[in-house]
């Protein structure tokens, strides 16, 4: 059994014990770090201080899970679907403690440039990740966060302050791949003001950039900050299901913040259309 400490935005902590190797094989590692933003793994010391959440496997030749957050159980078989049932199992108790300590993990990729930041939201296979890559190997941008991003807000600014480090792509045969970027592709900034947010749909058929009123966008915008498509997880086919919370007060002081950064401070987009238009569009709103 592996025995791992890992430390997280908002001065959280988290113990994790499996018997999958995270540290010393590199695929384990960037599957981590694509899903868990902001993380930072190493072996558990036997003297660690107490951790906030706490997810230990049981090996077993059933599927379930016991105990309750912050500290579950997951009794499983050594199968490959391990590896994604704890980690996104992880995701979803450090999504709840991360809204309970005014931290949202944004399904976003961020991007910063001359330190603007950019916050590209979409689901899954909308094209944000692949838009942050053209952005950044053609207009100059540095990549702050791949796939989920840690943002802190108030009335007057929202500010990321760490992201996903893999940079995940569906390809055309919908397989999901994951790289790590090249240094020279990483902002160095730590705490990023974000001043727009790209809502972002590929679609090859019509061409939409709008800066839709804010109480049309605050509806769009809120479930992506909330992460609310992570809030549950299913176990292997649906053997059993994680659970997780979103405290009231997380999403009623977002709606907020949100509302007033959309009329002063944060300009929010609707883009849908292909790559190129989208891109474009990006890269002209964000040029001097």
């Amino acid at each position: 059994m592996n025995n791992y400490h890992l430390t997280l935005p908002g001065n959280l902590s988290a113990a994790f014990s499996c018997t999958i190797d995270f540290l010393d094989n590199a695929d384990n590692a960037l599957y981590l770090h694509a899903h868990i933003p902001g993380a930072t793994l190493k072996k558990e010391e036997k003297k660690e201080a107490p951790q906030h959440l706490r997810l230990r496997h049981v090996p077993s030749e059933n599927y379930a899970l016991h105990g309750d957050y912050p500290n579950i159980e997951l009794h499983a078989p050594n199968t490959p679907h391990l590896k994604r049932d704890s980690i996104h199992i992880l995701y979803g108790m450090c999504r709840t403690a991360f809204l309970e300590n005014g931290l949202y993990p944004v399904h976003a990729a961020c991007v910063e440039k001359d330190r603007q930041g950019i916050l590209i939201v979409g689901h899954s296979g909308a094209g944000k990740t692949t838009l942050a890559e053209e952005l950044v190997a053609k207009h100059d941008f540095k990549l702050f966060s791949g796939n989920k991003t840690i943002v802190k807000l108030n009335e007057s600014e929202m500010i990321a302050s760490a992201g996903t480090k893999t940079i995940t792509r569906i390809d055309r045969s919908l397989k999901r791949t994951y790289r790590a970027p090249l240094p020279e592709e990483v902002s160095n900034e730590t705490d990023l003001n974000i001043s727009d947010i790209f809502m972002v749909q590929v679609n090859d058929g019509i061409s939409i950039h709008q800066k839709p009123h804010t109480r049309n966008a605050l509806p769009l915008a809120l479930p992506f900050f909330l992460d609310v498509i992570h809030q549950h997880t299913l176990i292997h086919n649906g053997e059993s299901i994680y659970c997780g919370g979103t405290p009231n007060y997380a999403t009623q002081a977002l709606a907020h913040n949100l509302g007033h950064l959309a009329k002063k401070k944060v300009r929010i987009h609707r883009l849908s259309g292909s790559f190129q238009f989208m891109k474009d569009s990006i890269a002209t709103t964000m040029s001097p």
